[in-house]
């Protein structure tokens, strides 16, 4: 895959400027090259969905159900097409990133998390345009922004209001996910229910299921 920002990164310049810990699997160097990326990016409609992060309901109201092991499910999909992965967090705080590299073998294809979790961390590590940071493109640049740096064939972000509380306009509940792929991006907006630690829960699942599917149709897309 190639990346929107070429360039080389000095993660262990960005770890000193931050006062954060890059995770970075095994197989990546702490000087990270990139190249430029080659397609648009683009956000897809808007999905919604209740309590359970295991249906993806759509505007039209059908509803498409996940894979019930979302993190084994993208492990073999990854290792099998020799692919990466990696994940930016706003609102999860690392939960994402957990999941993926609980998984036996991970370190061949998970190259590592960020938590963005402070504003400055998603404008000047990430790239993200300075602005709200509860939005459909703030998910977007986040996903681009980790993949790019870390160097990732495919990149999942969240970003939201867990509560509580209302957030930049936004009810308690509001969540942006979005993936990266080699064509491209989608983000999508869902309203979860129930406490913060409720929120943060079916948000991680949502956005792993997310990252499943989507490498599903990339993967799909490149056998045709």
């Amino acid at each position: 895959m190639t990346h929107p920002y070429p360039g080389a990164y000095d993660v262990n310049a960005v770890e000193q400027k931050f006062g954060i810990r890059c995770a970075l699997g095994p197989p990546v160097p702490r000087i990270v090259q990139v190249a430029r990326l080659q397609g648009p990016w683009t956000r897809l409609p808007d999905c919604r969905s209740g309590h359970d992060p295991g249906v993806n309901s759509n505007r039209d109201g059908s509803s498409t159900p996940d894979t019930p092991d979302p993190e084994q499910h993208i492990a073999e999909a990854l290792t099998r097409t020799n692919h990466t992965a990696a994940a930016a967090e706003s609102l999860t705080g690392g939960n994402v990133s957990a999941g993926l590299s609980s998984i036996e073998g991970a370190s061949n294809w998970f190259l590592g998390g960020v938590v963005a979790y402070a504003e400055t961390v998603k404008f000047d590590l990430l790239g993200v345009r300075h602005g709200p940071v509860i939005t459909a493109d703030c998910a977007e640049q986040m996903a681009v922004g980790v993949a790019r740096l870390l160097g990732a064939d495919f990149a999942v972000s969240t970003t939201g209001v867990g509560g509580p509380g209302p957030q930049e306009g936004l009810p308690q509940g509001t969540v942006f996910i979005a993936v990266a792929t080699p064509d491209g991006g989608r983000a999508r907006q869902y309203s979860f229910d129930g406490e913060p630690s409720q929120v943060v829960e079916d948000s991680t699942r949502r956005a792993l299921r997310d990252l499943a599917a989507d490498i599903d149709a990339f993967l799909a897309e490149e056998q045709v």
